[in-house]
């Protein structure tokens, strides 16, 4: 499963990244990489390979993500093989991991929506409140800057943040963390004032753009693989989330 891998081995990198500033890498092995990216955000325990003991990888995380005495705790297993409900855990439903070779990216760029590279913090708090309200991201609300989105992502290696104004006005947002093997794609988010208007379209699109010889995955709710697979995006598995009950 060679898509899954690099979307897994993407992903924690992007939390590691996040964590070597603002948190802590708490284990990375062959199997497994753990983090608490910063005092915000969940402690986060990726599986990086399919296993050959999906038990013993399973008791390992386990005891891994409950010795942390923290708010919120997450396993997330893109492969679908963990048995986590052995030990206490509760899936939510799975979304779908999707992989996009590189080419050129078909259809239109939609009218009256401008997407903007992100270069400095008011922009990043403007874009992380769209983030936050637009997902939403219910645990971080009320909203404060710079706790999903702290400002010295923007001097991490890999990051590019998007904005996306639609008739001059925030409407939407999201990130691309590239490790020079896939970009991936994070949080990508419209405000409902916005959506239906080719808001995350654009975002998607000009993310696509600006990086045109490199694959690029992401994770997807039901609401967006219909966008996403118009836009090139194929489905290579299903990503199950875990949390302690």
């Amino acid at each position: 499963m060679p898509g899954v891998e690099l979307h897994a081995r993407n992903a924690a990198a992007m939390w590691e990244s996040i964590a070597s500033a603002c948190g802590e890498v708490i284990a990375r092995t062959r199997d497994v990489s753990v983090t608490v990216p910063s005092p915000y955000h969940s402690l986060r325990a990726i599986l990086l390979r399919w296993p050959q003991d999906p038990e013993a990888v399973a008791r390992t995380v386990t005891g891994l993500v409950l010795a942390r005495d923290v708010p919120r705790r997450t396993v997330e297993d893109a492969f679908g093989v963990l048995p986590m409900e052995a030990y206490g855990f509760v899936a939510r439903d799975p979304m779908a991991v999707m992989v996009r070779d590189p080419g050129p990216v078909p259809g239109e760029r939609p009218e009256g929506v401008e997407v903007v590279r992100v270069t400095d913090p008011d922009q990043l708090a403007v874009t992380e409140r769209v983030i936050v309200d637009g997902f939403p991201q219910t645990h971080l609300q009320p909203w404060v800057p710079g706790r999903s989105l702290p400002p010295r992502v923007l001097g991490l290696p890999g990051w590019t943040v998007w904005l996306a104004r639609r008739d001059g006005q925030p409407a939407g947002g999201g990130y691309v963390y590239d490790d020079t093997a896939v970009g991936g794609a994070y949080w990508i988010a419209t405000l409902p004032e916005h959506r239906g208007k080719g808001v995350a379209r654009a975002l998607v699109r000009t993310m696509l753009e600006n990086m045109p010889d490199r694959p690029m995955t992401l994770t997807s709710t039901a609401a967006g693989e219909p966008l996403y697979r118009s836009l090139g995006f194929g489905e290579v598995s299903r990503s199950w989330w875990w949390n302690p009950a």
